[in-house]
């Protein structure tokens, strides 16, 4: 494993981490600055991180990135529970303005 794969997986962990703390203090525009940072240290983003951050972006008003996220949990075909979650959240009249 190179140096710099070795380096990426404490980093992740550490920003899923911090983003749930964020959140269990009532704090979402930081937790979701945690979790496009997790996303952005991964080449394919696995589809629970996606659907929370839909949710955060959800809850933020911004319903353009909510469906964008939204639409990559339906990347992973093979996350069944994760794609319902983001065909209810997308079919929200709110997102659906905006796809």
């Amino acid at each position: 494993m190179s140096k710099i794969a070795n380096q990426s997986e404490p980093d992740y962990t550490q920003c899923i981490h911090g983003g749930n703390l964020q959140l269990k203090e009532g704090r979402p525009e930081d937790a979701l600055k945690h979790f496009l940072k997790a996303a952005s240290l991964r080449e394919t983003v696995a589809p629970t991180l996606c659907l929370k951050i839909a949710r955060l972006y959800f809850g933020l008003k911004d319903y353009q990135n909510a469906g964008s996220y939204c639409l990559r949990v339906a990347e992973d075909v093979g996350d069944f529970t994760s794609w319902l979650a983001a065909s209810q959240l997308i079919s929200k009249k709110e997102i659906k303005a905006q796809l």
